[in-house]
């Protein structure tokens, strides 16, 4: 999923090159994404490596918010490609939860891109983040195929692969999810109307305000 994010970000900075009108600021902002997308192939390797285990991950805190926002603007391009709407309804004030930054990107692109591929004629997909229960729950939902009720127990299974838009995939996206949010004290759900499309809830523990004025 990385590698297919900085492909796409490199066909974004090509089309932007070729109109002859680039926009220093919009490229730099475009190599920054692709920088932080290659230390997410390297914890994706990682990751797939040491599945089977419980590697320990180094906790910091992080801003929700603005992992939200940049996930959504790497896939920008995609979405717009794809004739799909992002909208973020994000919450009133900051969220912070304590976990490794780039796996909790690496979370968000994951359900991002899936809500993307189960909508290969274009639709909605929304986020949402909010506090609930000292709990943040980070709500991604799109208004896509929906997923057939005998393949939902299995979704979260390794190699299982099912997409809307008839690509082979890995079927390693959400195993890897699951793993990085249960090993952080969390918990994931999802929801799935056929016809209508999917929401995926991410539960993380919410950081204390102690934690947030310590760091």
């Amino acid at each position: 999923n990385p590698l297919a994010s900085i492909r796409l970000v490199v066909q974004g900075l090509l089309r932007e090159i070729g109109t002859g009108v680039s926009d220093p600021g919009k490229v730099g902002q475009y190599l920054g994404l692709v920088d932080g997308e290659i230390d997410n192939c390297i914890t994706v390797t990682r990751r797939l490596l040491l599945l089977s285990r419980q590697p320990e991950s180094r906790r910091q805190l992080v801003d929700v918010v603005a992992a939200i926002d940049d996930a959504l603007r790497l896939l920008d391009y995609d979405a717009q490609a794809r004739g799909v709407r992002q909208e973020f309804r994000p919450p009133s004030s900051p969220i912070h939860v304590m976990a490794d930054e780039g796996e909790v990107r690496m979370i968000l692109l994951n359900l991002l891109q899936n809500a993307h591929h189960a909508m290969p004629e274009g639709g909605v997909v929304t986020v949402r983040a909010e506090v609930r229960d000292n709990e943040v729950t980070i709500e991604v939902a799109d208004s896509g195929c929906g997923i057939p009720a005998e393949y939902l127990e299995h979704i979260f299974d390794p190699f299982f692969s099912r997409r809307a838009d008839e690509v082979t995939g890995t079927g390693l996206g959400l195993t890897i999810v699951r793993n990085i949010v249960e090993r952080f004290g969390g918990g994931i759900d999802v929801d799935s109307v056929v016809g209508e499309g999917t929401k995926f809830m991410v539960r993380l523990p919410l950081a204390s305000a102690a934690t947030a004025e310590a760091l």
